[in-house]
């Protein structure tokens, strides 16, 4: 991943976290990575932990960012899951949500769309 990129997808989970914290959830975690991949951000509201994928855009030359979460994608965050679970413990009910952040070009929030139970 470039420089840009991956600067441009750390303020993109920057956003989704405070976005998350200020609607009432906890953050448990942030880059769960093993040797299969990396969840972006774990998060518990109530009784339900969310695994959460941030999707950050700077435009529309890619699409939406949310078409960006293809089966292949869901299928490996739910491996992931699995892995966070064992690993961290099990509390009540779990879920997969997808945040898109749209950016413009300075950096600043367009708009942060928060799809839950995405797949």
């Amino acid at each position: 991943m470039t420089s840009n990129k991956k600067s441009t997808g750390n303020l993109g989970e920057d956003v989704a976290c405070a976005f998350l914290e200020k609607n009432g959830y906890r953050i448990r975690t942030r880059s769960f990575r093993t040797k299969t991949g990396e969840i972006d951000v774990v998060a518990e509201k109530g009784n339900t932990t969310a695994f959460i994928e941030v999707k950050t855009r700077t435009g529309h030359s890619y699409g939406e960012a949310i078409e960006s979460v293809t089966n292949r994608k869901a299928s490996r965050l739910r491996n992931l899951a699995a892995e966070y679970l064992s690993v961290a413990g099990f509390r009540g009910e779990i879920r997969f949500d997808v945040i898109c952040v749209s950016l413009d070009r300075s950096g600043n929030v367009l708009r942060i769309e928060h799809i839950e139970n995405a797949f």
